[in-house]
């Protein structure tokens, strides 16, 4: 939903939801992934790693929907 300029409109409950998912993946599932990672490591080679590439494709969503909500929250927030 936008308003008449095409800024993003979001009730309050939204986006206390947005701001604590991405709370959430910046605090909790950020870590958890990176301790993930460092766990694979430890197991030798990356390249045959099953569990390192299972870290890596979850780090990679995470920084994802981390950078999808920061643009929400930056557009819904940004006043012209």
């Amino acid at each position: 939903m936008a308003d008449e300029t095409g800024k993003p409109v979001m009730t309050v409950s939204r986006l206390r939801e947005y701001m604590n998912e991405l709370e959430t993946l910046r605090s909790v599932d950020r870590k958890e992934v990176n301790d993930r990672l460092r766990a694979a490591r430890s197991l030798g080679d990356l390249s045959r790693n099953r569990e390192y590439d299972e870290a890596k494709r979850e780090q990679a969503r995470i920084e994802t929907r981390i950078g999808e909500l920061e643009e929400i929250l930056r557009q819904t927030m940004t006043e012209d």
